[in-house]
């Protein structure tokens, strides 16, 4: 059905890879945001629709705002769209920077999680090997607030000296390369999901130290931006 999309929030993302997402009911159709008029076209989901807004007003706090204007607070559902064909996504909190590609044109990005589109592949394996390498978490500590057992990352990576990447640069192009090997690496990784996603986290972030790649990685991103 339309309405019903995929979507990707903190808990969803582990280096280099991203879990399978979960499903929720968004008044978003290919091109963005729909509106009230738009949505009563649809029967079936008007009917869902109308009973939502009734139990959102009656368990809303304010009377600020709507439910629609509430899910798409600060435009937070309308800039996702045109939904681009590759995307990086990285966790707004937590001890450690986790990134991963998304190639869903249809999922949705939750509020735990930043994400950008990226022009080719070749860039998204450059992005997630600086994201996912220990050093940049390491680097961008001084720039995060502490919040309850885990540091707000927010857009604490950007104020390192990350360069826009150049295809042309070998340094660039060889981050590229190891962060597609990584990738492969984790995508052999077998997830429990018995096991808390934080201890997933970990365990995967063992496997790439043991790795060459990962060493390399750390290595290279150091030189880069420190």
């Amino acid at each position: 059905p339309e309405y019903v999309r995929p979507y990707y929030n903190g808990d969803s993302v582990f280096p280099y890879r991203a879990n399978d997402p979960g499903l929720v009911v968004l008044p978003c159709n290919r091109t963005g945001v729909v509106t009230a008029s738009q949505i009563e076209l649809t029967p079936g989901f008007h009917q869902w629709w109308e009973r939502s807004v009734t139990s959102w007003e009656a368990n809303r706090t304010s009377d600020r705002m709507s439910l629609l204007e509430r899910l798409d607070y600060q435009s937070g559902l309308t800039k996702q769209f045109p939904i681009p064909q590759t995307r990086v996504v990285y966790n707004r909190a937590g001890m450690h920077i986790v990134a991963a590609k998304l190639y869903d044109r249809r999922a949705i990005v939750a509020n735990g999680l930043y994400w950008a589109s990226v022009r080719t592949e070749a860039e998204a394996n450059y992005m997630c090997a600086i994201l996912n390498a220990p050093i940049t978490t390491e680097l961008a500590r001084p720039f995060m607030s502490y919040g309850k057992d885990e540091r707000d990352i927010h857009k604490a990576p950007w104020e390192l000296a990350i360069p826009m990447f150049d295809e042309a640069n070998p340094t660039h192009a060889r981050l590229s390369e190891l962060g597609a090997a990584v990738e492969g690496i984790v995508a052999r990784f077998a997830i429990n999901p018995d096991v808390h996603f934080s201890a997933t986290r970990r365990h995967i972030r063992q496997q790439i130290e043991l790795a060459p790649e990962g060493s390399e990685i750390d290595e290279i991103v150091y030189e880069l931006i420190s």
